[in-house]
């Protein structure tokens, strides 16, 4: 039996450890929802899809510099609870995909 991760854990700041964007996830209603972000330079971030099933936050940015689409779906860690464990997939202007692994850490609860 796997204990059901509570999705209160998504809530906070958190920063991408390798471009530095920071995004919110905060409650609206009973559930958590990412607000938005903003990239390493302070700027927002165009956040076009945004989805929370359980404890699973899954966004879509799109960066108009390079056109790119960025999704990301975290989860929170098993092993800390202040890491997000992220698998990210970016598809660029042409169509090619790309695919990672990240791990996102709270800046603040």
């Amino acid at each position: 039996q796997v204990e059901a991760v509570d999705p209160q854990r998504l809530l906070g700041v958190w920063e991408d450890r390798s471009l530095k964007d920071r995004y919110w996830i905060e409650l609206v209603g009973d559930k958590p929802v990412l607000i938005g972000g903003v990239d390493a330079r302070g700027k927002p971030i165009m956040v076009t899809a945004r989805d929370t099933r359980e404890a699973t936050a899954t966004w879509t940015v799109h960066v108009p510099k390079s056109g790119y689409k960025l999704t990301y779906t975290c989860t929170p860690s098993a092993s800390s609870p202040n890491e997000l464990a992220c698998s990210w997939h970016n598809i660029s202007p042409e169509g090619t995909r790309r695919d990672g692994q990240e791990a996102l850490r709270r800046i603040t609860p």
